[in-house]
């Protein structure tokens, strides 16, 4: 199977799946007679379009970030935006969603096998604009962009620029963003790369700091309103059931699998959920453990080594919303390009079902099956390749 017989059989199950949830939203409006979300939209509610980079772009805007209690990321993440903060609101917006969409085209464009031109042109039309990740991610306006397109980079530099210095830059770039891609240390372990690995997380901790002082008033006090905003926040995990719209998190899979024996589960504030909560940790401790160490000493192949350790990203941290799928750009080009894969079809398969939409039915209130059937979706692939790792190490010790 070449690369573009894989890109083709998900490039048409793209655009099948799209054209579908196109039609099938089209039909629930015209002749259903339903305007209102979740039923009207495979995306979040119209009303909050961009909302992510407005709060964000604002709370950047005004050197002051925690002074908003929804402001939530660390503080290098707001020094990010100021390339956009020091524009006017609109024109922020307008160069923000210009360089998301110029910077994904050109990379889809360039990186998707094709044949010619033409077919490069559809590709990068087709895994962008008809993809749900990509959607989700501009309606929402999230910085998780930047997240994506630095831990893109590493990983590119990485494993095919023979740049380990420039690779650990990005890295640690993105993990000072969110600290997310601090999973990817495994493979730093993995290669025998302690020294990066040591300079990518004291990097992220020095430019949190250096970006503390560059706010308005005492580092001290706005690291102490940080923290205050990230402990309310935690708080909220256990009572705030929005926070299962459109979710990759287990967590999120978990509570809502769970409702029907526990009705309060979906309520606001679940006395029952205290136990959930404190159950989770040690299953994502061990989650998180055996994802690094198949990533790092037992699989070999780069694109399952990305996919294990993006799919670990996307699942266990408590919140995680569906731009965070974004990120399975990097380990779907890895696997568009490599060869030799006997189980290819299946792997099409599942990152084909990560990139079209799935919220089709409403569970309750605002929640959709995109949260069930997605997270479902992420366990097979996270099961599958944690088997075919274990398999080949047993076969080839």
């Amino acid at each position: 199977m070449t690369s573009e017989q894989k890109t083709s059989f998900i490039r048409t199950c793209v655009l099948v799946g799209f054209i579908f949830a196109f039609i099938w939203y089209y039909c629930v409006v015209q002749y259903g007679g339903v305007v209102t979300y979740p039923q009207s939209t495979f995306l979040f509610n119209p009303g909050d379009k961009f909302h992510d980079f407005r709060a964000s772009y604002q709370a950047a805007r005004s050197l002051k970030p925690y002074d908003s209690d929804t402001a939530v990321y660390p503080p290098f993440a707001y020094v990010s935006l100021f390339p956009f903060a020091i524009l006017k609101d609109k024109l922020a917006h307008a160069f923000y969603l210009i360089t998301v969409i110029v910077a994904s085209l050109a990379y889809l464009y360039h990186q998707i096998p094709a044949l010619d031109r033409m077919q490069r042109f559809q590709n990068a039309l087709i895994f962008s604009f008809m993809s749900y990740p990509f959607l989700f991610l501009l309606d929402r306006g999230n910085i998780e962009w930047n997240v994506v397109a630095l831990q893109t980079l590493f990983l590119h530099l990485y494993f095919k620029g023979n740049n380990p210095k420039w690779a650990t830059r990005a890295l640690t770039l993105a993990a000072a963003i969110k600290p997310y891609p601090l999973i990817f240390i495994a493979l730093l372990v993995g290669d025998r790369k302690y020294r990066e690995a040591v300079k990518v997380v004291a990097g992220a901790i020095f430019l949190n700091i250096a970006s503390l002082f560059i706010f308005h008033g005492n580092a001290v006090e706005t690291f102490h309103q940080f923290t205050s905003n990230l402990h309310r926040v935690h708080q909220e995990i256990v009572a705030y059931r929005l926070l299962m719209l459109h979710s990759s998190s287990l967590f999120s899979f978990l509570r809502l699998a769970l409702s029907p024996i526990f009705e309060g589960f979906l309520t606001e504030i679940p006395a029952q959920m205290t136990w959930l909560h404190q159950l989770y940790l040690p299953i994502a401790v061990v989650l998180i453990s055996l994802i690094g160490f198949t990533a790092a000493f037992v699989e070999k192949t780069p694109w399952k080594r990305i996919a294990l350790l993006v799919l670990g990203e996307l699942l266990l941290p408590e919140i995680s919303f569906d731009y965070k799928l974004s990120y399975i750009y990097a380990p779907l080009i890895f696997f568009l390009q490599s060869s030799g894969d006997p189980h290819w079809k299946r792997n099409a398969v599942l990152f084909a079902l990560i990139l079209v939409p799935k919220g089709y039915w409403v569970i309750t209130g605002e929640i959709t099956s995109a949260t069930l059937a997605g997270v479902f979706v992420l366990l097979v692939f996270l099961a599958v390749l944690l088997r075919d790792g274990l398999r080949g190490a047993l076969k080839h010790p």
